[in-house]
């Protein structure tokens, strides 16, 4: 039975996530699917926070047609609710309530701790 509130759609995007355990970590993944209420990251295997963790998160989505304009960033803090560890990868599902902003040339990944 499906418990989800919120429709799922397979998207492939770059993400940027950090999060803190005993030291700050950032890494990045792509998206599998996303939601209105969540997001779920592929990794590579052992890069996964743990069930449980506060992650900030980046979805980074390109321009379509005119390459000149910049494409738009999705961002969130969310808590991970699960993680699945594949043979070559892992995977994590974040509840997350995602903001959007126009992404720069000289943007960079600013790293503020969960």
């Amino acid at each position: 039975m499906e418990r989800r509130k919120a429709s799922r759609y397979g998207l492939r995007l770059p993400v940027l996530f950090s999060w803190k355990d005993a030291q700050s970590k950032l890494d990045g993944g792509f998206t599998r699917d996303i939601s209105a209420s969540g997001v779920y990251v592929l990794c590579e295997k052992n890069h996964c926070p743990a069930q449980g963790e506060i992650v900030k998160i980046q979805l980074f989505l390109p321009s379509i047609g005119d390459l000149e304009t910049p494409g738009m960033k999705l961002r969130s803090k969310g808590q991970v609710l699960r993680t699945d560890d594949f043979p070559e990868e892992c995977g994590f599902a974040v509840l997350a309530d995602f903001d959007m902003e126009l992404s720069t040339d000289d943007d960079s990944y600013q790293e503020e701790q969960p």
